[in-house]
């Protein structure tokens, strides 16, 4: 008789499971579907995404079929935004209203940027513990002027570091054309994001404060004040990223602890890599070509801070003016780096005036440059040896 009934238990969960894959219910909550009826037919529909979203609760999930939605989405519920594919219909994007864009955010307050004031965002995520938004496409094309300042995505005051299960995830989501806006703004946040492309932003493509992984993304913009990516009063590992023109790379301010490895970032107007007071950050095995200026630190040693103890090690610039150059940076280390046709490899600015100095140069590589390492004369206890030159005008430069 007990076998019976463990069996006939067992039949009904199996019933269960079915029945739940059939109609959307799980242990993980419900899904629904947005867009055309004949679009997975068999889940609860809705016309608008904004829609499912209200209808949502924890851990529910909801299902974007191709087409346009031109709307602005606000999410407060932790669940699961998804684009499909429904045959060779195409895409899910969201896209402006026919009314333009209406501020809906709050942009962080950011030391000496533009990125004050509110923000009009097409897809918000806000005080949630976690959230996962993948396979959708934002395009911001003519959403700029109803508002100061255009997002596409952000992230506000999501999940929780050093929680596996906190987290705002962000996978394989284009973000195109927010013109003057920003494409991704990160705040206050626990993110990773990671496999996107985002482009056809003229202010950043990427901002973020928090704890932050960005992997293997396309980032591009354009710009001469453009920045691909922004990182503020931030820690995490950006790495195996593409960036791709504008005016700095990657501009990282009061950053700690951050580190930056393995990316490509080229065609930039000023700088690819530039850390402004940040210190003990690890900017490794990258590799920089065609910038003015390849990796920069820059400190405030009057009335503020410093760029102390960053380590820049294994990175392959090519085809820049200065390599690696910094102005009142403190016990940096240089090294096992490869530097090709630049005008100088090193650019060292230290002052006995501000204590500033006592960083090392070490095992690098200088090929086919004018000078190798420029301000020597201004060394304040910095150590320069041992490097190699090979085709190098002057080694050393006064």
């Amino acid at each position: 008789m007990k076998r019976v009934v463990i069996q006939t238990l067992r039949i009904r969960a199996i019933s269960v499971i079915i029945l739940a894959a059939f109609y959307g219910t799980s242990s993980y909550g419900l899904t629904r579907v947005v867009g055309p009826s004949a679009c997975r037919a068999a889940l609860p529909h809705f016309s608008t995404i904004q829609g499912a979203v209200n209808a949502s609760g924890p851990g529910d999930v909801v299902l974007v079929c191709p087409g346009n939605y031109p709307e602005q989405v606000v999410i407060n519920t932790p669940l699961t935004l998804k684009g499909i594919v429904d045959e060779n219909a195409g895409v899910a994007v969201i896209t402006v209203p026919s009314g333009g864009l209406v501020p809906n955010g709050q942009a962080p307050d950011l030391d000496n940027t533009p990125y004050g004031g509110t923000t009009a965002v097409q897809l918000l995520m806000q005080n949630v513990p976690q959230i996962v938004v993948s396979d959708i496409t934002i395009d911001g094309t003519g959403g700029s002027s109803n508002a100061g300042l255009a997002v596409g995505i952000e992230l506000y005051n999501i999940g929780q570091s050093g929680t596996a299960t906190a987290v705002g995830n962000i996978n394989h989501v284009v973000v195109r054309n927010t013109g003057s806006g920003v494409g991704i703004l990160s705040d206050n946040s626990y993110a990773i994001i990671q496999n996107n492309s985002v482009y056809g932003n003229t202010n950043a493509a990427f901002v973020a404060s928090g704890r932050v992984k960005v992997l293997s993304n396309n980032i591009a913009v354009s710009g001469s004040s453009s920045f691909a990516t922004y990182l503020y009063v931030a820690s995490g590992l950006i790495s195996n990223n593409r960036l791709t023109g504008g005016n700095v790379g990657m501009y990282l301010e009061f950053t700690e602890s951050l580190t930056i490895a393995s990316n490509i970032v080229e065609h930039t107007e000023g700088a690819a890599i530039y850390l402004r007071e940040s210190s003990q950050n690890f900017i490794k095995q990258n590799v920089i070509a065609d910038s003015n200026l390849g990796i920069g630190m820059v400190a405030n040693p009057v009335d503020c801070c410093a760029a102390t103890a960053n380590d820049i090690g294994g990175n392959r610039i090519s085809g820049v003016q200065t390599g690696v150059g910094w102005s009142y940076a403190t016990y940096n280390t240089i090294h096992n780096n490869v530097f090709t046709t630049t005008q100088t490899a090193v650019s060292m600015l230290d002052s006995i005036i501000f204590n500033t100095g006592g960083n090392t140069v070490k095992n690098n590589v200088v090929n086919d440059s004018t000078c190798g390492i420029a301000g020597t004369g201004t060394a304040n206890g910095t150590v320069y040896t041992p490097n190699t030159f090979f085709s190098t005008s002057t080694p050393l430069c006064p």
